[in-house]
């Protein structure tokens, strides 16, 4: 599915897109509200040379997902929208107008991981795993100490072969 939303997009516009960001023409304008319309969008880059607009849409839900691509005539026209634009409000909302990324091949991960090459890791995040498993929680690293005095400066061999150290009694 293409930059416009709904309508799968072909070959040759894919190659529009990326040629338009190599050269530096495809504005990325981020902070938008959902409410945004192209004709807004149109009306907030008058006295630009425009070519195209795009409001990308969520697939699941149809709804704007709080960003658009404008693509300028030139790059020159690119860089006096982004000096003149950058911080100005549609709909009561501080835009943010930059050059528009080339957008990654499939192969290609996002982010920082991976960015050296064709690396596709899942990120290391720990959001939503539970309890115990940051800070301080239930690893041998740190934390409390054992009451057996050795603390957590002992060796790892040491935490191996002492046993459980939740058991009653010890």
């Amino acid at each position: 599915v293409g930059a416009g939303g709904d309508k799968p997009i072909n070959a040759s516009q894919n190659e529009a897109v990326i040629a338009s960001a190599a050269e530096g023409r495809r504005l990325y304008i981020g902070n938008l509200a959902y409410a945004t319309t192209e004709g807004e969008l149109k009306d907030f880059f008058k006295g630009y040379l425009v070519e195209t607009t795009s409001i990308p849409t969520n697939p699941r839900t149809t709804r704007p997902v709080g960003y658009a691509f404008v693509d300028l005539s030139t790059p020159s026209e690119a860089e006096r929208a982004i000096s003149e634009l950058n911080g100005q409000a549609i709909l009561d909302r501080k835009v943010s107008v930059q050059l528009a990324r080339k957008p990654e091949t499939a192969g290609e991960g996002s982010g920082a991981e991976g960015a050296s090459g064709g690396e596709n890791h899942r990120r290391g995040s720990t959001r939503g795993r539970g309890r115990g498993r940051g800070r301080g929680g239930r690893s041998s690293r740190g934390g409390r100490s054992r009451k057996d005095g050795a603390g957590a400066e002992g060796t790892s061999e040491d935490a191996a072969t002492s046993g459980p150290t939740n058991v009653p009694g010890q």
